[in-house]
């Protein structure tokens, strides 16, 4: 048997997913394009520097793996297929979408601002932007492994801000 209403949400989790990865990784590269003053990543990447496309994808896969963490438990807990229900619900995980953006692009800003402090004879952002493929490749290992250690904590918060306790449960 065809179960129409797990069908029904899962379409509707998708829709919302690929929604939700727009908006983060537009929001989250948006931020971090304005924090970082010392390079032009859009200029870099149209000119072919393919360091600055490493560290760039780095930047991406990082934020991509903290706001997953954050918003994994998206819609997870619904009860019914109200539009009641499903639109505040959706809105509440799109809050939480954007809290786990901003810590996403605070961690990696925070990471290379570290980095930049403890690695005094080599600066990062210009070696990048002259296109030093050894260093945006170590910088880009970094990220990513914060980005591992980070998602943990972020999932953690997401977990315990769930509105379908609150809101749900007093039906």
């Amino acid at each position: 048997m065809i179960n129409t209403l797990g069908i029904m949400y899962a379409i509707a989790k998708f829709i919302i997913g690929v929604f939700y990865a727009l908006v983060a990784i537009y929001t989250g590269i948006w931020m971090f394009d304005a924090l970082t003053k010392k390079i032009e990543e859009w200029r870099e990447i149209k000119d072919g520097n393919m360091a600055v496309a490493i560290y760039m994808a780095a930047v991406v896969f990082t934020l991509a793996m903290i706001v997953e963490a954050g918003v994994r438990t998206t819609l997870t807990g619904l009860t019914s297929f109200s539009l009641t229900e499903l639109t505040i619900v959706a809105v509440f995980d799109f809050i939480k979408l954007l809290i786990a953006t901003v810590l996403g692009v605070i961690a990696i800003y925070a990471t290379l601002s570290l980095m930049d402090r403890i690695t005094k004879d080599v600066d990062e952002y210009e070696e990048i932007n002259r296109g030093n493929v050894a260093v945006a490749i170590l910088v880009a290992v970094i990220l990513i492994s914060v980005g591992f250690i980070i998602r943990a904590t972020v999932f953690d918060i997401a977990q315990n801000f769930s509105i379908i306790d609150v809101v749900f449960s007093i039906q």
